[in-house]
């Protein structure tokens, strides 16, 4: 009743709308429609209380009740077209509309008008309370693009009041644009091969077009339309997938370039059904490394010939919950051949002793010994007196954080001029990891005799080594700088989240996060997206998904390194 009372006083209607929208939001809880209103928003609907009620009659609705006029009527919002649709030449987008009679008197003979692209006149009766949806029966299509204003009002003498008598919807229709572009090679210039898919950004993912590039020059032209797009590039091996933004401006389509470089390593995935990918790619992007992902029981053999074009000539290999063909010969022999070219092998995955522990790549090429494929605990450590082990101190083979899927640890021992680097216990005993280096070819493997997907990858205790800083070690061994300033045991960079709770943003402060990669999880730990961080006092991190849609209100996680801070997101 203030709101009213100040704008009876100074007749800004804003207060008036205040006092309208105050009013509606208490009638809406009368969840059974009988008058009663629960005291709170959390009663139940056959909770009504009587002096809520009495409230509402003479706080609320009384003074609405007193501005009822005995003749009024309107036009309320456009039903369709929806304003802030996407409307291009050519559509047929029919208009619709609802005429009300807010006076205490039925009406006979309202006259209501339609102007703008269509013009329509016709007239209704309405009685006392009564609605109308009306159609303009000629529906409009847009010949060319623009913005346009559709207007409908009604015509009552004696009306007595004007402000609703007026509805108008402004509609943008987009024009067709033709956008041409290039992917190329960052280093080389070259163009290359890709599938591009083209998603809408706005409050939902909506997928609009794809394309591909020439093979040989990289260029690709695509229809689009003046907004912004999510661009999905799905290139060939050896450049990573890459996710840019792009806006169309109007009038001016544009010529859109987008370089790429070789990914630094080759992920293979060779569970038997695809599984874990994630437990490798999202510490892969928190230490900033690039990667082409490869799904062997789907995509084949991974491609050896290629592997001199990436950054850096390394493959890790993992073979997650596979069993009876852990690793298939014509994936040793190719892995022989990788080695014996002065490649880098990081092989990680259970039941492997088990299913090739008897083969000569085995003894030969991974310089191991199968002892038992069920060695019992879950810690493993690192070997103090081996130049690599000395790099790693303890952590869980299982734990939170991982896969849930390390039932079978094999245990291994060195044979020829291997090296034994972890165990599973703390004495050294039950070889758990050997690493190899030949002086020839050039060529660094390590061997993980257990799933690496299953160690824990959630730092709650820091003096165990995580997924994230196990790998950091191995790659940084291989040469392959990671961009992070983890400690030895994968410490965390240090940063902040603020405001908490957050809108639709939220700030990290991290200066020491230069190279590193933010990346974002809900609160069931599924991965959202990750952000470059460039370094500095302040970081701006939006709160939405890939293809530009917004989150959900809820609990979300930021890890940077092996640090993560959770907040509160509320649209």
């Amino acid at each position: 009743n203030g709101y009213r009372a100040a704008f009876e006083i100074s007749g800004n209607e804003l207060y008036c709308l205040y006092h309208h929208a105050l009013t509606d939001s208490l009638l809406v809880q009368d969840l059974d429609d009988d008058g009663g209103v629960p005291p709170t928003r959390w009663g139940s609907s056959d909770g009504d209380h009587s002096w809520v009620s009495s409230y509402m009659v003479f706080m609320g609705i009384y003074n609405l009740a007193d501005s009822l006029l005995l003749r009024d009527a309107g036009i309320g919002a456009f039903l369709s077209p929806e304003a802030g649709g996407l409307y291009f030449p050519g559509d047929t987008l029919f208009l619709s509309f609802r005429a009300l009679n807010y006076g205490l008197s039925s009406i006979n003979g309202l006259a209501i008008h339609v102007e703008g692209p269509v013009a329509h006149d016709t007239v209704i009766d309405l009685p006392l309370g009564g609605t109308d949806t009306l159609e303009v029966p000629q529906a409009w299509v847009p010949s060319d693009s623009g913005s346009f204003e559709l207007k409908a009002y009604t015509e009552l003498p004696g009306d007595g009041r004007n402000s609703n008598d007026t509805a108008s919807l402004h509609i943008r229709v987009h024009p067709y644009l033709e956008v041409t572009g290039e992917v190329v090679d960052g280093n080389a210039g070259s163009g290359i091969g890709a599938v591009l898919y083209f998603d809408l950004l706005g409050d939902s993912c909506i997928f609009w077009d794809s394309t591909t590039t020439d093979p040989l020059t990289g260029e690709f032209s695509i229809t689009l339309t003046d907004t912004a797009f999510a661009v999905t590039i799905m290139p060939a091996v050896p450049y990573p997938v890459d996710l840019e933004t792009l806006y169309v401006a109007p009038d001016s389509a544009g010529y859109f370039q987008f370089i790429l470089y070789p990914a630094d390593l080759l992920l293979v995935n060779a569970d038997s059904l695809s599984r874990f990918s994630d437990y490798y790619t999202a510490s892969l992007d928190s230490l900033g490394v690039t990667y082409v992902l490869w799904k062997a029981r789907e995509d084949g053999i991974f491609p050896l010939q290629a592997m001199g074009e990436f950054a850096t000539r390394t493959i890790l290999f993992f073979t997650g919950n596979s069993r009876d063909v852990a690793l298939t010969s014509e994936e040793m022999d190719s892995l022989a051949s990788f080695l014996d070219s002065g490649g880098n092998l990081l092989l990680t995955g259970q039941n492997i002793g088990e299913c090739a522990g008897t083969t000569s790549f085995y003894a030969d090429c991974l310089g191991a010994h199968f002892l038992q494929g069920t060695y019992p605990g879950y810690m493993a450590y690192g070997i103090t007196g081996d130049s690599l082990g000395s790099m790693f101190s303890s952590f869980f083979t299982a734990g939170q954080g991982g896969a849930q899927n390390q039932n079978s640890r094999d245990e291994v021992e060195s044979c020829g001029d291997s090296h034994l680097f972890l165990s599973y216990d703390e004495s050294g005993t039950g070889g758990a990891g050997l690493w190899r280096e030949d002086v020839v070819t050039g060529s660094k493997l390590v061997y993980f005799a257990f799933g690496l997907e299953g160690v824990s990858g959630v730092p709650s205790q820091p003096q165990y080594m995580t997924r994230t800083g196990i790998l950091r070690v191995v790659l940084n061994w291989f040469g392959i700088e990671t961009g992070t300033e983890e400690g030895r045991y994968g410490e965390p960079i240090g940063f902040s989240l603020y405001p908490n709770p957050t809108g639709d943003e939220v700030f990290l402060a991290c200066p020491k996060g230069k190279g590193a990669t933010a990346v974002l999880y809900d609160a069931s730990g599924r991965r959202i997206r990750g952000y470059r961080l460039s370094g500095g006092e302040r970081a701006r991190i939006e709160l939405r998904r890939n293809d530009g849609s917004p989150l959900p209100s809820g609990v979300y996680f930021l890890r940077v390194g092996s640090k993560c801070r959770s907040f509160l997101h509320l649209r």
